[in-house]
């Protein structure tokens, strides 16, 4: 029905705009919580050899570790020490069960503090580092993850001399927590004419690939499916020679239909692997050793046939492992190097 005259419509919309002023402000969404953190840097003045360990009990009742989370805040942390000009770390074991134990213990009691004796619980040998503990109470890790790389650098996690990592990523009820421990340690270094060789693990794959290259390991710990684990040994350049003990070079060959290398240091072994059509010659990595010496541990070889790949190990306690593993054949020896220590 119309209005009867021209004045109602104005009272109607008066009234309207009153009403809207009066009313509440629609609610909006709560801010993203604030990343709250814990930096402490660690001093080995106050704590004696004799009380060092590998690690420590463990002192949560429930552990609440995101494994593959742990492995992205490594390589992020890397990544960032990579952008600010230091060299990567690598992750140690026993440094990474301090770390978790102590993230689980802060969990389950929703806590928020560093450890007050990390440096007699760290293996012996630290000279410097830093712990950072973050919490967070949102959901998504990806964002966690994300405002711990925006921080880690301020919190001195990218420090040049840092050499060695623990970390763990937890989540209980209460949230996300990480913890770092970035430390460094007093770690073997090249001789003259010696190249470093680093090595990583493709878990997807379960392959694992070696480079002696600088400019190529800080390639490939940008790659989500390569795990870093650092400098295992070293071998000599392409053009070495030693008076000794007899050199042969190691050539690299990548076969593209798998993404896998295969390296070989027996020329009969070479000279077959050349002619195959599905690999290519990346070229001569480096020299080893073709017989034992003063300073010298074997480079063990087996065959994995599910994949068609091999595994090296110079490490006895992980040839030992791998010996009894039943998707692995060992092929003996495959030459000499020196390990890194």
């Amino acid at each position: 029905m119309r209005p009867r005259n021209g004045t109602r419509p104005a009272l109607i919309l008066a009234i309207a705009l009153a009403l809207s002023v009066a009313a509440p402000a629609v609610a909006t969404a709560d801010p993203t919580p604030t990343l709250e953190k814990v930096v402490t840097p660690i001093s080995t003045a106050d704590a004696p050899l004799a009380a060092r360990s590998a690690g420590e009990a463990t002192l949560s009742a429930v552990d609440y570790s995101v494994p593959e989370a742990d492995w992205t805040a490594f390589r992020d942390l890397n990544l960032l020490r990579l952008a600010h000009g230091s060299d990567p770390v690598i992750r140690h074991g026993a440094i990474d069960t301090v770390a978790r134990n102590w993230a689980n213990y802060q969990a389950e009691n929703d806590l928020l503090s560093t450890d007050d004796d990390v440096e007699a619980k760290l293996p012996a040998g630290i000279h410097d580092g830093v712990q950072i503990l973050y919490w967070w109470a949102g959901d998504d890790l990806a964002t966690f993850l994300g405002m711990l790389t925006a921080d880690l650098h301020a919190d001195g996690a990218t420090e040049p001399g840092f050499t060695d990592s623990g970390l763990a990523v937890v989540k209980s009820p209460y949230g996300f927590w990480a913890y770092y421990i970035v430390a460094e340690y007093t770690h073997s270094t090249p001789a003259p004419g010696e190249l470093p060789l680093y090595r990583f693990y493709k878990p997807s794959a379960g392959t694992h690939f070696y480079s002696t290259s600088a400019a190529e390991r800080n390639n490939v710990i940008s790659f989500a499916d390569y795990r870093y684990e650092g400098l295992v040994a070293y071998i000599n350049s392409p053009h070495a020679t030693s008076p000794t003990t007899p050199l042969r070079d190691l050539n690299r060959f990548y076969l593209p239909s798998a993404g896998t290398h295969f390296y070989t240091s027996s020329p009969e072994e070479y000279a077959a692997v050349v002619t195959y059509p599905q690999y290519s010659l990346d070229g001569v990595a480096g020299r080893v050793f073709a017989a034992s010496g003063s300073g010298l541990s074997a480079m063990h070889r087996f065959f994995r046939p599910e994949s068609g790949t091999h595994f090296y190990s110079a490490n006895p306690d992980e040839v030992a492992t791998v010996k009894g593993l039943p998707g692995y054949t060992y092929e003996g020896i495959g030459f000499y190097l020196r390990v890194a220590g």
